[in-house]
């Protein structure tokens, strides 16, 4: 909860991200600036996509070809949870491969930042819980607050979702929220 901030600050906790009410920490006095320097800083239009690609498809190759299309610079981030059918560095080694004709991006894992256990958990349950109760606040609070100015990103893709409803309820919630930030929400 925001409210314990200081107590968790004086463990040697340092803040990510807050919402109303979350608060999300860690141990790292700069774990997510370190994050966020490692990857490649490029000029002009920049955009992200966050893909958990459980296998990578012809849908998400699409889906990043199109986005790649729309941006000087793309950002793909591949979720780094081991909670798919396929392990995330297989699925992060078929990202790659599968855009590594597309010049103007970079494939990076997401880390604990981006469709994380600890910034949206739902997303890896969704078979137990409905897509009214899911909590996306915390990963769009990451990627708006810290993610995209840190790196330049003025734009979200995403592809449409028509059968998991936690993933559709995601997307809606970033169509919400995301535009407060300065960030197109762009649905392919």
């Amino acid at each position: 909860k925001p409210e314990n901030e200081v107590m968790f600050r004086s463990l040697g906790f340092y803040p990510v991200a807050r919402t109303a009410d979350a608060l999300m920490l860690e141990d790292r006095r700069d774990g997510i600036d370190r994050f966020i320097a490692a990857l490649p800083q490029k000029e002009g239009i920049k955009g992200a996509c966050v893909v958990n690609c459980d296998p990578f498809t012809l849908g998400h190759r699409h889906l990043i070809e199109t986005a790649a299309r729309n941006c000087d610079f793309l950002y793909v981030f591949v979720v780094s949870e081991d909670a798919a059918h396929f392990p995330a560095g297989d699925r992060f080694a078929l990202v790659e491969r599968g855009t590594a004709d597309i010049v103007n991006l970079a494939v990076a894992a997401s880390k604990n930042y981006l469709v994380s256990r600890a910034t949206f958990p739902a997303y890896f349950i969704k078979d137990r819980v409905r897509a009214e109760d899911v909590r996306t606040e915390m990963d769009i609070a990451v990627f708006a607050t810290k993610i995209a100015p840190g790196l330049g990103i003025t734009r979200r893709f995403v592809g449409t979702e028509p059968f998991c409803a936690v993933t559709r309820a995601y997307n809606e919630k970033m169509r919400e929220l995301l535009p407060a930030y300065g960030i197109e929400f762009i649905e392919i």
